[in-house]
């Protein structure tokens, strides 16, 4: 089969030697790899072992093709991207340890807009945006005292620089230390990336694109292909489900689902309906019962933090939809881009009600599997706030015997399921959890909320290399980041970020704890916000800490 020949074609040693004629003087052949075509005529690559007995001879050939063949690939692919970063044009500044510009090469003139002479003598303030420079003195400062010598390109995160015409740009840099006589001498190798950034945009926007006539052609695959075009968004509005509920506007959207405001005929009553997204066929079925699971779930959760579903079914159109209760405010992602780091206070006041409704959860076997910003709703009801958590569309039920649906497929293509920045690391490895996999997403939340940013977020490291920091690497202190957070609150939040989940606290401990602070600290710690703390978007764009210039390691 290998080599295309039949043993009545190849049935001596001397007919095999004129395939492989270096063999035929060698009693033993350990092992050797060799190119030669089948008798098709294709080129193979094989591993070649021979023995010789007095009577006959033994030989294993192994077919590895496609493995040199991947090997190659992926040299041609190493050899292609070390061109590109070869060819970058990558700045050198060598800072002493009051931070003053010693060394400042060519590649740095033409990216800076300096000439060397202007900056030489010169603080290294002059090279950074004006609110991000303690932030990075701090950095330098905290990377002298590691000790280690080098950091390589990229793992520094991506930095912000100032050209001498003021324009701000994105950088990214490596950092070495070494001592030169009496001096310690920082040296920071960088490269623009605007146009990496730039293309990296229009490689998103092209994807989306893509995806977005892939969608169109699965839609118009369909029979229905009229009716299911009314679930898109644009159209929508306007229809009525089941002769009850008109759909007037699109409020949110989720991976699986479409919210519109709505309201109930028969009772004139508004309310928020919920419909399935069109997906491909293949999926259709799996994102269905995740669908209907969400409303299932939700509806086994009597709790006044939990967001209440009214109705569920499919309609005559075959449109499957939930029915809830209609929200009035912001979700925790909105508040958080507004503010960017919320009091103690204000932290306790949304997550203590937040890990009631989890522990009410957690008592009737559900793990929500998706606890982050995005999915805490902030409700204005009259005059006061009511915390809502939403989304139960991945929960997964721990007690198989509660009742008759199946959820032991309820992934996507073997992927787990959930938000790589917030996700624990025992689903990461798709080992046993139970309720606490939500408590440290609570506490990556809880950290996010006083830090300003996650701990670990994958805006520019990528998925992967959060989920591998997630498993191995324990979080920075919030002590060390702001000094002014109480121990008794950090060691709260620390503990719902252990690795094993068997030593975080409980919803309930954690709810328990959280009310204790609440009513114990002092007020002035309660309310404690540090002045400078600046807001950025804490969703689809780098996080407060990636744009200052600095990352947790």
């Amino acid at each position: 089969n290998l080599i295309g020949y039949s043993q009545e074609e190849i049935s001596t040693v001397s007919e095999l030697y004129k395939l492989f004629p270096e063999f035929e003087e060698k009693r033993l052949v350990p092992l050797k790899v060799v190119s030669m075509e089948n008798r098709a005529g294709e080129e193979l690559i094989l591993e070649v072992a021979k023995t010789s007995y007095e009577d006959f001879e033994l030989w294993i050939l192994h077919d590895i093709t496609h493995h040199k063949s991947a090997e190659k690939a992926l040299r041609d692919s190493e050899e292609r991207f070390s061109s590109i970063l070869v060819s970058a044009m990558d700045a050198i500044i060598t800072v002493d340890a009051e931070h003053t510009i010693v060394l400042f090469n060519e590649a740095a003139e033409n990216i800076f807009g300096y000439h060397r002479n202007q900056v030489l003598g010169q603080p290294l303030d002059i090279l950074i945006p004006h609110r991000l420079r303690d932030i990075h003195h701090k950095h330098i400062q905290n990377f002298a005292k590691t000790g280690v010598t080098t950091r390589r390109m990229g793992v520094l995160g991506t930095l912000v620089g100032v050209r001498a015409n003021g324009e701000e740009f994105p950088i990214e840099a490596s950092i070495s230390q070494a001592r030169i006589g009496s001096q310690m001498l920082h040296t920071v190798i960088l490269r623009d990336v605007t146009e990496r950034k730039r293309l990296e945009e229009e490689v998103r926007r092209a994807q989306e694109e893509r995806l977005a006539r892939k969608q169109t052609e699965l839609i118009e695959s369909y029979k229905k292909a009229d009716l299911i075009f009314s679930a898109l968004a644009d159209i929508l509005p306007g229809t009525v489900l089941d002769g009850k509920y008109k759909l007037e506007k699109k409020i949110g959207m989720g991976g699986y689902g479409v919210v519109y405001r709505a309201t109930h005929l028969g009772l004139d009553r508004q309310v928020a309906v919920k419909i399935f997204r069109p997906v491909s066929a293949d999926e259709n079925r799996e994102n269905l019962n995740r669908f209907r699971l969400e409303g299932i779930s939700a509806c086994r959760i009597n709790h006044n933090n939990a967001v209440s579903i009214l109705d569920s079914g499919v309609s005559s159109e075959s449109i499957v939809y939930l029915v809830m209760e209609l929200l009035e405010g912001c979700s925790l992602t909105e508040e958080l881009q507004q503010k960017g780091v919320l009091s103690i206070k204000r932290c306790l006041e949304i997550l203590i009600p937040t890990c009631d409704v989890l522990a009410e959860a957690h008592r009737a076997g559900i793990v929500h599997r998706d606890i982050k910003p995005d999915n805490i709703f902030l409700h204005r009801s009259g005059d006061h706030e009511i915390v809502k958590v939403v989304d139960f569309g991945i929960a997964k039920f721990l007690n198989r015997n509660s009742g008759t649906i199946d959820i032991n497929n309820l992934t996507v293509q073997g992927l787990v399921l959930g938000t790589p920045t917030y996700m624990a690391p025992e689903r990461l490895q798709n080992q046993d959890y139970d309720g606490r996999s939500d408590i440290y997403s609570v506490g990556i939340m809880f950290y996010q909320m006083l830090s300003g940013a996650p701990p670990f977020d994958n805006d520019f490291e990528g998925i992967f290399a959060v989920a591998l920091r997630h498993i191995s690497e324990t979080p920075e202190s919030l002590c060390e980041i702001d000094p002014n957070i109480p121990k008794d609150v950090e060691s709260l939040v620390m503990q719902a970020l252990k690795k094993d989940y068997r030593e975080r606290p409980t919803a309930e401990e954690m709810v328990r704890e959280m009310t204790y602070l609440l009513h114990n600290l002092p007020e002035e710690k309660l309310n404690y916000i540090k002045p400078g703390r600046m807001s950025f978007p804490v969703d689809g764009a780098a996080t407060i800490k990636q744009k200052v210039g600095w990352n947790r390691r």
